[in-house]
């Protein structure tokens, strides 16, 4: 009503300042027309004027109809437009409120009364006030003050009181403004922040709860910005450190640490924010009591949510304990290789008398053997084996003895090629030892010859060159020197195994002691974390994913269980071959009557060397056969057997795409059969004669002590087994073990 007497009241507009078709111009004129042509002129006007005029008149009276017409088509817009506003006016997503200077309501659109859950009509008149949380009655006063004084736009967040005493929180933006009697008013804008201030809460309560986990983890953990200076860290952080999080937030690598090692910090620093990513590396610190510690630095950036690196994430672990440990461990591997080289040295000197003595005992027979040559019986009857040789190779004649060491008939050697004899007998040398004999020296050398069965024997052989018919010839003469190889072999071995009883005790004492430590520790860490998983589980199913030690909750939950169980099944396996080395000797000794299945073993055995593979080979297959039947055995000692033949042949691997393969069958003739075949550099026949020696090694760079092979013959002599090896240079190895079905 105020409006319309407003509206009322208002001059009407001058005619001059009106469009010329509005309809007062057209009125005014009709009026001017009928003052100049009044009707006491009428009667002097000619019909062509009266004509003229009531066409005029006609004209502007359709003029006025027309522009009627437009104004009540006007006032229909103006009313449809009017009625659009107040739409949108009630149904716009916020509250409007308008308020008068005493607090009282003068208006409130439809929203807003759905907000307080009140009819929008007893809304008016009443106090605002009374529609806010008493714990917010100050702050409200405070805004509607603020509005009237300053005449600037001012915002709140408050609690609101709905009609049903529930609350909720609000968002109050207010700006002055007139009513129709130019009175000061405020107009209020109401948003709903509720779920903004539900939201806020959660974060906090996140917040808080990652700052007692980040307090809880022992390591010290800190973060920096961008500009890699520190943003927080851990109380561990604080204790390492000696320094308050408080201190040392805003300062940077420099604060903490002297120059030098900053100076490295800050560096791998700037790495890691070029490059992305997560970062690793070993770096000294000095710690709050002026020791420097050896520590691993694990890094990692964080980016906002534009995916722009913003900072940095770094956890601090302390290894000077490891290394400490790591360089007694090369102080005690220095002296071990002393004892060794001293006993190498012994047994060299050994080895020495014995070449002289075995030379002169081959002049003497040297000497014997020519003088047998004179007598053809001799020669036929002679204990050792004789052949006689052209100056191209060619077997002229042989002995009994000679064909009886080889299998044959000594008719049948009329047709064996000398080639078909040797084994791994070069060329260049069969010419070299020619050429010496035919320029009139005497040669005495060990040959390896193939039987006729199949085997290999060793054989020392002494040529001469001899005349016969004036005809040069190589007289040849064989000693089977198998046993004695083999009794040699046998006496360097128990040597060698007196050497290793020696070693395994002070190897048991220095490593037993670590080890302890490592398996008491790792059974207290699986307690601690099967303790840890079901509040991280809850939390997890609360709060949903996050981080732990750099990798997603989800991830690491199944493997961390995994994990401790490796390395309390590593050090038990540490401790059990520990003891295998202090009853390595004794072991020839001990019977075995515990019934193995032989693809258990192998996979235990694998599994020991699951994280080698990993980092060999992407080509590692199993082919275990099914139903095998048991052996008897030790199933710890074959394990290891497996263990070391999978580790040598992952360690020959020069590419990840050479291929390890196991594979298990039973062979029909009562052995089971495990094969571990590889695609590596393969062993020369020199190598692969002392594959199995004790200490005989070609990795001495890498830290091979030789022991692996040998204790493993040993392991499957026990068992009443074989392992054989085939293997040629740059065609890899097959080790292929026998075991006797139980």
């Amino acid at each position: 009503m105020n409006n319309q007497s407003a509206r009322s009241d208002q001059a009407a507009p001058s005619a001059n300042s009106l469009p010329p078709g509005s309809a007062p111009v057209l009125r005014k004129r009709a009026e001017e027309i009928e003052q100049k042509r009044s009707l006491d002129n009428i009667a002097a006007l000619s019909p062509e004027e009266i004509s003229l005029m009531l066409h005029e008149l006609k004209v502007h009276q359709i003029e006025l109809e027309i522009q009627n017409e437009e104004l009540r088509r006007a006032q229909m817009e103006l009313d449809a437009s009017g009625a659009r506003y107040v739409d949108f006016y009630n149904l716009a997503p916020v509250g409007y409120f308008t308020i008068s200077e005493k607090g009282l309501i003068i208006e409130a659109n439809l929203t807003a009364a759905i907000m307080l859950d009140v009819v929008r009509k007893t809304l008016t008149r009443q106090p605002m006030s009374r529609y806010i949380f008493k714990e917010s009655l100050e702050i409200f006063y405070l805004h509607l003050n603020k509005i009237f004084e300053t005449a600037t736009p001012q915002m709140r967040e408050m609690q609101m009181l709905k009609n049903d005493g529930t609350t909720f929180w609000a968002k109050m933006d207010g700006i002055v403004a007139q009513d129709a009697d130019g009175a000061p008013v405020s107009r209020i804008v109401m948003s709903d922040i509720s779920e903004i201030k539900r939201t806020e809460a959660m974060l906090k309560e996140r917040e808080n709860f990652l700052h007692v986990l980040l307090n809880a983890i022992a390591s010290p953990v800190f973060f920096k910005d961008r500009a890699g200076l520190y943003q927080g860290c851990n109380r561990a952080f604080e204790t390492f450190f000696g320094e308050t999080r408080e201190w040392l937030t805003g300062k940077d690598v420099f604060a903490i640490n002297p120059p030098e090692l900053a100076k490295i910090s800050d560096a791998k620093d700037a790495e890691l924010f070029s490059q992305g990513g997560t970062q690793q590396y070993e770096a000294r610190v000095k710690n709050a009591q002026g020791q420097m510690r050896d520590v691993i630095f694990n890094k990692a950036v964080f980016e906002d949510s534009q995916g722009v690196i913003s900072g940095l994430i770094g956890v601090v672990l302390d290894i000077t304990a490891r290394k400490q440990m790591e360089e007694k461990l090369d102080a005690d591997r220095t002296h071990l290789e002393g004892i060794v080289e001293d006993k190498t040295r012994e047994h060299r000197e050994i080895i020495s008398d014995l070449i002289e003595e075995i030379s002169h005992r081959k002049r003497t027979e040297n000497d014997l053997r020519e003088s047998e040559t004179r007598y053809r019986e001799l020669f036929e009857k002679a204990s050792e084996g004789i052949m006689l040789l052209s100056t191209k190779g060619e077997v002229i004649t042989v002995n009994q003895s000679f064909a009886h060491l080889h299998g044959y008939g000594v008719e049948e050697f009329q047709h064996v090629p000398l080639t078909d004899l040797n084994v791994r007998l070069e060329p260049h040398v069969f010419a070299e030892r020619m050429n010496s004999i035919m320029a009139g020296k005497s040669l005495t050398f060990e040959v390896e010859h193939r039987h006729k069965a199949g085997h290999t024997i060793f054989l020392e052989v002494t040529s001469s060159m001899v005349e016969l018919n004036n005809e040069r010839y190589l007289l040849n003469f064989h000693r089977d020197i198998t046993e004695k190889r083999m009794l040699e072999e046998r006496v360097r071995r128990n040597e060698h195994l007196a050497s290793l009883g020696q070693i395994s005790a002070g190897i048991a004492h220095e490593i037993n002691n670590p080890n302890n430590i490592i398996m008491g520790n790792s059974e207290l860490l699986r307690d601690v974390w099967h303790d840890a998983d079901h509040v991280l589980s809850e939390y997890h199913a609360q709060q949903g994913d996050f981080l732990l030690g750099g990798a997603p909750f989800s991830e690491m939950r199944p493997k961390i269980d995994n994990m401790l169980k490796r390395i309390f099944n590593g050090s038990e396996r540490i401790n059990a071959i520990v003891n295998g080395m202090k009853q390595y000797t004794s072991r020839m000794n001990k019977g075995h009557t515990e019934k193995v299945a032989i693809n258990d073993v192998v996979l235990a055995g694998v599994e020991m060397v699951r994280e080698q593979i990993g980092k060999r080979t992407d080509a590692f297959s199993m082919d275990l056969g099914e139903n095998l039947p048991l052996v008897n055995g030790n199933g710890r000692a074959l394990e290891e057997v497996i263990t070391n033949l999978v580790s040598n042949a992952l360690q020959s691997l020069a590419v990840r795409t050479k291929r390890v393969s196991i594979t298990t069958r039973h062979d029909q003739n009562k052995f089971v059969v495990c094969e571990v075949r590889d695609e590596g550099a393969g062993m020369t026949p020199e190598v692969l004669r002392q594959a199995t020696n004790p200490f005989f090694t070609t990795k001495q760079n890498s830290g091979g002590m030789g022991l692996g092979l040998s204790i493993s013959q040993s392991i499957i002599n026990n068992h009443q087994g074989s392992i054989d090896f085939e293997s040629r240079p740059g065609q890899g190895t097959v080790a292929t073990v026998r075991l006797p079905v139980g």
